[in-house]
């Protein structure tokens, strides 16, 4: 997909699953400005873990959801940025 650069403030796609998952690989993130939201719906519930799954790798993190019987809807943001030390130390490991 040919996504322009950072140009919108709002990106909403009520599709399904399959074609959310992959326009979130496809980097449908870069096409945010700062602070900019995309909101995806027509999921499923049982099908929303697929989605979350795909978040980190786009650099996106989940802010708002909603749920109607079945349906779920996402509202993302871009994820913030933590610190190296703070990526670190989240993992729960040791140091060496």
């Amino acid at each position: 997909y040919h996504l322009p650069n950072p140009a919108f403030d709002l990106i909403v796609a009520n599709i399904l699953t399959p074609i959310i998952v992959d326009f979130i690989g496809q980097g449908i993130a870069r096409a945010l400005r700062p602070g900019g939201r995309l909101i995806v719906s027509g999921i499923k519930q049982k099908n929303v873990p697929r989605v979350l799954r795909a978040l980190p790798a786009a650099g996106l993190e989940e802010v708002d959801r909603q749920v109607e019987g079945q349906w779920a809807a996402l509202a993302l943001r871009q994820a913030k940025r933590r610190s190296f030390i703070k990526r670190l130390f989240s993992g729960g490991g040791n140091v060496i």
